[in-house]
């Protein structure tokens, strides 16, 4: 064999080796920034986090015994979430859920679950045991619960749910489908199925 024809097989030998490593750790890249992607930007026990509007005031609260935050998708997950709304409407606005009395002062509404994912300034998904309930004052509904999932909505203030929801009340409860929460208006809504049960009193 000719040393031309040597050296055009080893040249080839490196080209195909040299083109192979290439795309070897090109993938191998790809694959890293894939992981990387896949892993939480922030993960805190005990979180305590609070939103305040333009002027300072405190909109919402959220408490949760763990949160997972993925800033590529601007995404939180958390586990046994406690979120707290506030309206000011008829309520002090200089106060909040750490100040004594603010509870009974303030139009307050609390969402506990089990689960909950939030995309930030968008939605608030709530998934397994969802509770409603308002802590303030002249309210007849003490509660109403979701079985799997409520959706909180950040622009309009509204809870919804297509679960069959449950409101009790002092002497009743009531069950219905399409389930709206307004919690500015302080109004609970059903579209679909209602059906009361009431408790006669007992003196």
């Amino acid at each position: 064999m000719g040393a031309t024809k040597k050296s055009i097989i080893i040249s080839s030998i490196l080209i195909i080796a040299s083109v192979t490593i290439y795309f070897l750790s090109k993938n191998a890249s790809q694959q890293r920034g894939l992981s990387n992607n896949n892993l939480p930007t922030l993960i805190a026990y005990g979180f305590h986090g609070k939103v305040f509007n333009q002027n300072g005031i405190i909109e919402n609260e959220l408490i949760s015994k763990k949160v997972t935050y993925f800033d590529n998708k601007k995404t939180f997950n958390l586990e046994k979430p406690h979120f707290i709304h506030y309206d000011y409407k008829n309520g002090d606005s200089q106060k909040d859920s750490s100040t004594e009395g603010a509870a009974s002062e303030q139009q307050v509404w609390y969402l506990d679950s089990d689960k909950a994912t939030i995309i930030t300034n968008d939605v608030a998904h709530f998934y397994d045991n969802i509770v409603i309930y308002p802590l303030h004052k002249n309210n007849n509904i003490q509660k109403a619960e979701a079985p799997l999932r409520a959706d909180y909505n950040f622009k309009t203030k509204k809870v919804t749910s297509d679960d069959v929801v449950t409101i009790y009340g002092q002497s009743w409860k009531t069950t219905g489908t399409e389930f709206t929460a307004d919690l500015n208006a302080n109004t609970v809504t059903y579209k679909g199925k209602p059906n009361v049960t009431i408790y006669p009193s007992h003196k």
